[in-house]
C-alpha cells in the first residue's frame, strides 16, 4: 500500500463524507472509516435494538479506524482484539471503492461480517481492511461493527430482559 494521494468526498444528502485514497497493486482505491449507522447503543439505549441514526452529522472525517465493540478478550484470543480501544459507541462501517466507481460505474457489493462467534470480532483488525479487494476484486468492499457477547445477546427469556439479538 502506497501513501495517500487526495481526500475523496462523497455527498450524502447534507453529510459531507471525507475519506482518503490509496494506490495499492497500481490501483487507486477511496476508503472511508467510520461511518455511523445507528445511534449509540448507550444509557437507555444499551441491551436494546439498534435505532438508526436520526441525524448524520454535517461533515464525517472518515478516516481514523472506529472502535471495537464491548467484549471480553481474555479468553480464549487475548491478541485477537486491539483491546486497549473499545467503546459502547462502536456501531460503524468502513467502506472500501475502487476510485473509478460512479453511479455511471457501478460495482458489485461484498458486505464483510467479522468473525468471533458473536462474542468477539471487530472491524479494527487489519484481517478486515478492503484496500486488497477493492483494488484486485473491482468491488466494493463494506465492512460493519456490531454488538458482541453480553452486550447484544444477554437475555433472561422474560419480558424484563427479552435480549436484542444483536440488533
Amino acid at each position: 500500500m502506497n501513501d495517500t494521494i487526495c481526500d475523496p468526498v462523497v455527498q450524502m444528502g447534507t453529510t459531507q463524507i471525507i475519506g482518503e485514497t490509496y494506490v495499492f497493486e497500481g490501483r487507486q482505491v477511496n476508503q472511508y472509516l467510520s461511518i455511523p449507522y445507528a445511534e449509540p447503543p448507550i444509557g437507555q439505549l444499551r441491551f436494546q435494538k439498534t435505532v438508526p441514526l436520526e441525524r448524520y452529522p454535517d461533515v464525517i472525517n472518515a478516516i481514523d479506524v472506529p472502535p471495537a465493540c464491548m467484549q471480553y478478550t481474555e479468553y480464549p484470543f487475548p491478541w485477537y482484539i486491539n483491546s486497549t480501544h473499545k467503546s459502547e459507541d462502536c456501531l460503524y462501517l468502513n467502506i472500501w471503492t475502487p476510485a473509478d466507481a460512479s453511479p455511471q460505474n457501478r460495482k458489485a457489493v461484498m458486505f464483510w461480517v467479522h468473525g468471533g462467534g458473536y462474542r468477539y470480532g471487530s472491524i479494527r483488525d487489519k484481517l478486515y481492511s478492503g484496500i486488497a479487494l477493492a483494488a484486485l476484486g473491482d468491488i466494493i468492499v463494506v465492512t460493519v461493527n456490531f454488538r458482541v457477547g453480553v452486550f447484544a445477546f444477554l437475555t433472561s427469556y422474560t419480558d424484563d430482559a427479552p435480549g436484542n439479538g444483536g440488533k
